[in-house]
C-alpha cells in the first residue's frame, strides 16, 4: 500500500530532511508521519495544518517522548 504523506506545503518545506535527530538518536522522517498518520484523521489532519516550523517541533516531541 503507498500512502501519500506529506500534503501541504510546509510539510513539503521539511521532506527533502531523511531523520529527525533528538538528543543522539536520529528518526527517519518517514516513520514518524506514518505513525502520525496511523493515528488517524484527527491527529494527521491537525499535523498538516501546522506550519513547517511546528510540524518539526511536533516530530521531535514525538521522538523525545517515545524514547522514553
Amino acid at each position: 500500500m503507498v500512502m501519500e504523506l506529506g500534503t501541504n506545503n510546509a510539510f513539503k518545506t521539511i521532506q527533502s530532511l531523511k531523520f529527525i535527530v533528538v538528543d543522539h538518536w536520529r528518526v527517519k522522517i518517514k516513520d514518524i508521519t506514518h505513525h502520525l498518520y496511523n493515528q488517524r484523521s484527527w491527529a494527521w489532519d491537525m499535523f498538516v495544518e501546522l506550519d513547517a516550523a511546528n510540524q518539526m517541533l511536533t516530530m521531535k516531541e514525538i521522538v523525545h517522548i517515545g524514547l522514553k
